[in-house]
């Protein structure tokens, strides 16, 4: 008994975290269960909190050993998971007339109780062995036990509710499980087992009473006559009580309809109306929502229905008019007026307006229709006039409307034109004079134009003086003698009959010293460039730059000296100017597009008398080229030293932040456009979303007010910006980590978008931006739209069955692929077989997971990883065919997400070659960290290969990364079984379009194949609605090989680690008729002879009878090598008949190499020899491996080597099973494991 004690502390003590695996148990006729089922558990007070079932085991043959673990599951009425941690397993108490040798128990809690573990579910394991005796035996029910269940606290759970008591797999290997015990080669099973059910009538917990909750509970809807039904509209029916709402809702009107009617629990229900008929009126109607055994049952929520006639409604086009004459001449010809009806009333119009000279035709009508505007100016002397246009209907809302009428009736006078309006003329000290420049003098309208020139400066000659009609006087400076500085002059045209007679034109010429600094003047400014180069200078100075310009808008503020500034503007922006003339007083600053300033009207200007900072805020800048110019009174002449700065602010309106975002109302404003809208001077508000690098540029805010759930598709078109993104989330600023959804561009400025998605009623945000460089869109075109039904791919026919066929036939038939939705499918399809075994490769590798035929020319996809952990970027590959493998072409190496990044193929072929492919444009590598680069080669491979072959690899980093720079290593492509390429089709992927059909070529070969069925899916994987498609496929085989597999088809190399000899069985049946498993005299597996060991009636995967025998494992693995992975063999099992007829079989095996990526591996150093049981690996077999093998079981402890390593009995499996196998053959002289 000491070691029962023991054994009971280290199960109380084990419990992993791993979820446990429920279901309900095979039927096999023994079985373990509770009883009574139904049992019945009353509390009536806190005496009455733990309750007792019995576990009994039957069984029809004896059972030396068993690991029964179960689950508790509790009804709290409203599936509420709280109950599950107010019941607990309380203990289980094993029967005092068992005679067990070692029996233990543990029990798991969702929340902790007096010290017991929680691995996420309410339950306990028990399990007992017997060394000497059995536990269960044949036609004897035995008691195993007491479950005792408690409740912690009886008033927080309802008054009535159920607990179901469950089998469970208790976590790391209590399965549920009898093992017929010691001195069998029988494997345990999961016996048969009935859920027990405790009904609990709480007369202590709260009572069981649901009540009815309507959100919202008043509905209103509004149409029009014989127009559209109005969108329906979703209540939801919840329960805000306890217990389960059993619902049925109605209504009282005909054109009210609730789907669905009734429901259980929480659940919507649609509200639809039909206007068919229904006259202008208000309708109300009543949806009555009932539960019987609800609290407050009925709930009623009101329905009103507003029928609206819509009236006319006026609309003019245009809404204003200007007509032009000359005084005494023709009145101008009529324009058009047209009247539309906006709405769908009858509109009688009537048009009237208020001046003489004006008059319209017709002045009435009925719905659409036209009216002309007349001008008579017959004594209107020249001048403005305005009139009003009225248009009524007394019916319509918007009535009356008005369109505004203009006339300017010009006088025949001459008009006095001058081209240009102004001269400058520009000289640096000591040169000769500017060329001349002239002046057009022009008549802008009627009569005979007499004018005559001149001027008030002696530096400027004008010729001619005078003209009669248009005309050109030439404006000549002389600067001889004049000092630097800036000069001023008047033209003065005259012509006393002319209407507008003087006009004048002013002349500046400026005498400017040598060149100086950027800055001095308008030829050479101080350059910036916005938005790249926000703009500060500090310390600068207008002292020695000269006065160059004194007429401009600073009036006063520009006697002094002046600077310079031309702002280059990339991209819209708006930014704030900031002056300190750190205390000189009477300065200035302005703004304008041209250089020198306007006179009158610059763009923006400020001055101050106090010598303090000044601004020119909120200052819009469209894509261009302006001015600053920063200047004081002649007194002072300059300023001695100043700061200048130009900041950027986020523009007045919406879509800048959060708090003033554009609003788009869903689904009322679908399809939306936002077109040529730009992120460029909004500021970068958000900095910090899950846009990641993509919110590092200036953004713009979106805000979704969703009234009705509607699914929308959301795309953006930038425009040929790269680097651009968007995210569309339901906070704003969206959330750092988590958003609904995000789409980014990378280097591609094409449109994209975000799959649809599925917006309840709410707010949501899109907020639209870039990686810092750019850092904005100059123009964008945000879409939301329904999206497009997608595609709906149909195959016919939905199975192929080619019937029975000789081995080496061929054959075809055609599958028909439709599209029946709104969008094209791109398709690709692929055979499955049955399941594979990829390798497992860490860090930098290159793989195929493809297999070849002998004799076969075929094209193989090889894959280059960079796994590499330092962003080291790949930039040569190198791999090295051995003999019977011929190259005959290759692409390149490309990344299929990123084009532009591939690896160059150097166009070798041939036999026993070495292929290279390398980095095309030299510098660093093309394959970028994570990425994965994909190269297709056409190979053929020679009649004479067999089994795996071994292809050497090398791979180069750009020596940016840490060691090492290189990596070096082998892979293999398997020998394809037959039963596993005999399907082809053609071709393997392409589009179909909508409402189209595509044929596609199935081929069927069956060389090689062994008698029997064989079957295989054609797998169609689509961008259609379902993204898969799977066709049966099969075909049955007469006049072929038999076939062969082995009892496990999963090998490690065990000569390796076991002592000889070692035994496996094979299988093989599907023998060719008349022949049967019985008429077998000989076989041999590889060439070495295998043992009959007998026939059996069925086996799974055959056909009929099949022969079992027994194969010499060293033999058999060793010509094989020793496979540092996982590896596909094939082999032969071929034999003579009792009439001394020959027959050949084949079949194939995975093996798995010691360092495999499978997770059964071995760990043990190569020198190491393993025996099977040996858990501590201690070179023998004792009783110190059973003591690990039950910890390994029920305590998760560790052992040196693997797992697998306690699987005694060969099952493929450790559990309860292992340890009788291990305990028997110590003990009882049982058999050696594994034999």
């Amino acid at each position: 008994m000491k070691s029962s004690a023991i054994l009971a502390v280290m199960i109380l003590v084990f419990l992993g975290g791993v979820s446990p695996a429920t279901g309900q148990d095979t039927g096999i006729p023994d079985s373990a269960r509770f009883e009574p089922n139904p049992a019945t558990w009353t509390i009536n007070s806190d005496a009455d909190s733990v309750f007792s079932i019995e576990l009994w085991g039957f069984s029809d043959q004896n059972i030396g050993a068993l690991s029964l673990g179960f689950e508790l599951l509790i009804d709290g009425g409203s599936g509420i998971s709280l109950y599950d941690s107010l019941i607990v397993v309380d203990t289980f108490i094993f029967d005092a007339a068992l005679e067990w040798d070692i029996f233990g128990y543990a029990r798991s809690c969702l929340q902790p109780e007096y010290g017991s573990q929680h691995l996420g579910f309410n339950g306990f394991l028990m399990g007992g062995l017997g060394f000497y005796g059995y536990m269960l035996q044949p036609s004897m029910p035995t008691k195993l036990g007491d479950l005792y269940v408690k409740v912690i606290n009886a008033y927080d759970l309802l008054e009535s509710f159920e607990i179901v008591v469950d089998s469970a797999f208790y976590p790391p290997a209590g399965s549920f499980k009898f093992s017929p015990g010691r001195r069998t080669f029988l494997v345990g099973y999961a016996p048969q087992f009935a859920s027990e059910t405790i009904i609990v009538e709480n007369n202590l917990g709260i009572p069981v009473i649901p009540e009815i909750n309507l959100t919202p509970d008043v509905f209103e809807f509004t149409a029009e006559p014989d127009g559209v039904d109005p969108f329906p509209q979703m209540m939801q029916i919840s329960n805000s009580g306890n217990g389960t709402l059993q619902w049925t809702a109605s209504d009282d009107a005909d054109w009210l309809t609730l789907f669905p009617s009734d429901g259980v629990g929480d659940s919507p229900c649609t509200l639809a109306v039909d206007i068919t008929g229904l006259p202008v009126g208000q309708y109300t109607a009543t949806v009555m929502v009932s539960d019987p055994e609800a609290a407050n049952s009925p709930q009623y929520a009101t329905v009103t229905l507003n029928m609206v006639d819509v009236p006319a409604i006026i609309a003019l086009d245009p809404t204003s008019f200007l007509f032009e004459a000359i005084e005494g001449g023709e009145n101008p010809i009529g324009q058009i007026l047209s009247i539309y009806n906006g709405a769908k009333g009858e509109l009688n119009w009537l048009a009237s307006d208020d001046a003489d000279w004006l008059a319209l035709s017709p002045e009435s009508g009925v719905g659409n229709g036209t009216c002309t505007l007349f001008v008579d100016i017959f004594g209107l002397a020249d001048g403005d006039y305005s009139a009003t246009v009225t248009i009524s209907d007394p019916e319509a809302p918007n009535s009356p409307q008005t369109a505004g009428v203009a006339l300017h009736v010009q006088d025949n006078l001459p008009l006095i034109m001058l081209t240009p309006s102004s001269f400058q003329f520009y000289i640096s000290s000591g040169s000769l004079d500017p060329p001349p420049q002239e002046m057009s003098i022009l008549n802008g309208w009627m009569g005979e134009l007499n004018w005559s020139v001149s001027d008030d400066a002696d530096w400027l000659t004008l010729d001619p003086v005078s003209g009669i009609g248009d005309g050109i006087s030439t404006l000549s400076v002389a600067t001889s003698g004049l000092p630097d500085g800036v000069y001023n002059a008047t033209v003065t045209v005259t012509d006393p009959g002319a209407s507008n007679s003087p006009q004048t034109a002013p002349v500046l010429l400026i005498v400017e010293p040598q060149p100086g600094e950027p800055g001095d003047d308008c030829s050479e400014p101080i350059l910036v460039s916005l938005p790249a180069d926000l703009y500060d200078h500090y310390l600068n100075t207008t002292c020695g730059r000269l006065n160059y310009y004194d007429e401009t808008c600073l009036g006063s503020y520009d006697g002094g000296e002046d600077i310079i500034y031309e702002i280059t503007v990339d991209y819209p922006i708006m930014v704030d100017f900031n002056l300190d003339p750190n205390g000189t007083p009477w300065s200035g600053m302005l703004l304008d597009d041209a250089c020198p300033p306007d006179p009158v009207n610059c763009l923006a200007m400020t001055t101050n008398s106090s010598g303090s900072p000044m601004f020119m805020d909120a200052q819009f800048l469209d894509a261009g080229v302006y001015y600053v110019m920063i200047d004081t009174w002649p007194a002072p002449d300059c300023i001695p030293s100043f700061d200048f700065c130009i900041t950027e602010i986020a523009p007045p309106g919406w879509g800048f932040d959060c708090d003033a975002p554009i609003e788009v109302l869903l689904p009322d404003d679908l399809p939306y456009v936002d077109p040529n809208q730009t992120t460029c001077g909004m500021t970068n508000a958000y900095s910090s979303t899950c846009l990641g690098y993509y919110d590092g540029g200036e953004d713009v805010l979106y805000e979704l007010q969703v009234s009705i759930p509607s699914t929308v598709l959301v795309s953006l078109d930038p425009k040929g910006t790269n680097y651009t993104g968007f995210v569309l989330d339901d906070n704003c600023p969206p959330d750092p980590a988590d958003c609904i959804a995000f789409a980014t561009a990378g280097s591609s400025g094409s449109p994209y978008e975000i799959p649809p998605v599925f917006l309840s009623t709410g707010t949501y945000y899109i907020m639209v931006d870039t990686w810092p460089s750019p850092n904005c869109i100059p123009d964008f075109d945000l879409y939301l739209d329904v999206p497009i039904p997608p595609g709906n791919l149909t195959v016919d026919p939905s199975e192929f069955d080619f019937g029975t066929v000789d081995e080496g036939e061929n054959g075809s038939d055609v599958l028909t692929l439709g599209n029946e939705g709104g969008s094209s499918i791109e398709y690709s399809v692929s055979v499955e077989y049955g399941p594979t075994v990829p390798p497992e490769i860490d860090g930098a590798y290159v793989m195929t997971n493809d297999k070849y035929l002998p004799g076969t020319t075929m094209d193989v996809e090889f894959v280059l990883a960079n796994d590499s952990q330092d962003a080291e970027w790949l930039d040569e590959v190198t791999i090295t065919f051995p003999a019977g493998v011929i190259v005959n072409s290759s692409t390149d190496f490309v990344v299929q997400e990123a084009p532009g990044h591939y690896l160059q193929y150097d166009g070798s072929t041939g036999e026993e070659v070495t292929v290279t492919w390398f980095d095309y444009n030299g510098g660093y590598g093309n394959i970028y960290a994570t990425e994965v680069a994909v190269a297709t080669m056409n190979l053929t491979f020679a009649d004479s290969l067999d089994g795996d072959v071994s292809f050497d690899f090398t791979i180069s980093g750009d020596d940016y990364g840490g060691d090492p720079h290189d990596v070096a290593g082998s892979f293999v492509i398997s020998q394809a079984d037959p039963s596993e390429s005999w399907l082809t089709l053609t071709p393997p992927s392409g589009t179909v379009m909508p409402g189209e059909t595509t044929p596609l070529a199935v081929a069927w070969h069956t060389s090689g194949l062994y008698n029997g069925t064989h079957e295989a899916d054609i797998v169609i994987s689509h961008s259609g609605m379902s993204s898969i498609e799977i066709v049966p496929v099969q075909i049955t085989i007469i006049n072929g090989p038999a076939k062969a597999e082995f009892a496990n088809a999963v090998y490690y190399m065990y000569y390796m680690f076991a002592y000889d000899p070692m035994y496996a069985s094979a299988y093989v049946g599907n023998f060719s008729p008349p022949y049967t498993a019985n008429d077998v005299a000989l076989l041999t597996v590889n060439g070495e002879l295998a043992e009959i060991v007998g026939v059996l009636s069925d086996y799974p995967g055959f056909d009929g009878e099949v022969l079992e025998v027994s194969v010499a494992l060293t033999p058999f693995l060793e010509p094989y090598g020793a496979p540092v992975d996982t590896s596909r063999h094939l082999f032969s099992a071929d034999g003579v008949y009792g009439d001394a007829f020959a027959f050949e079989g084949a079949g194939s095996v995975n093996l798995i190499g010691k360092y495999s990526g499978d997770t059964r591996q071995w760990i043990l150093p190569d020198d190491e020899v393993v025996l099977h049981g040996d858990a501590d690996a201690s070179g023998y077999l004792d009783i110190d491996d059973a003591v690990k093998v039950i910890e390994l079981i029920f305590t998760g402890g560790i052992i040196p080597g693997p797992m697998m390593i306690a699987d005694c009995d060969c099952s493929d499996s450790v559990d309860i099973d292992d340890v009788v196998y291990l305990i028997a053959y110590i003990f009882l002289h049982g058999p050696y494991p594994c034999h």
